[in-house]
């Protein structure tokens, strides 16, 4: 339950995703609730708000940021949370968010993702890539 509610905060705060931010305040994350972040970085790429939610043992990133921006808030998610990221959801596709969760899928980290965007994973990589069995469509 506290997943399905951390899941919801953090959906319902990147849904509005148009505010122009400068560079520096793109890159800090917001406490929305006790385990629950969100980062907003619109004032290059577009819209391009995440979240994560950690618990006891791992953290959990929702959405993919442009890949320029995945190595900082990789840093960021691991700076506030002390925890590995292990899973990705992606509510849907952007081009930008498929080639940062391919990256993800590299390291190891599962994604689970809608049908349509776990389609569209799968077809940008190799028929024999190991990481596409790290894809998981919900």
């Amino acid at each position: 339950m506290y997943f399905l509610t951390a899941l919801f905060v953090v959906v319902a705060a990147t849904a509005g995703g148009g505010e122009q931010q400068s560079p520096v305040e793109a890159l800090l994350p917001q406490g929305l609730a006790p385990d629950v972040h969100v980062l907003c970085a619109s004032h290059q790429f577009g819209s391009a708000t995440v979240g994560w939610v950690t618990f006891e043992s791992e953290s959990i990133l929702i959405d993919c940021p442009h890949p320029d921006y995945l190595p900082k808030i990789l840093a960021k998610i691991e700076s506030t949370t002390g925890k590995p990221l292990r899973r990705v959801i992606l509510t849907h596709s952007r081009p930008s968010q498929l080639a940062a969760a391919q990256e993800l899928l590299k390291r190891g980290i599962e994604v689970y993702a809608e049908h349509q965007t776990a389609l569209l994973l799968k077809q940008a990589l190799p028929g024999d890539d190991r990481a596409a069995q790290a894809i998981r469509e919900v």
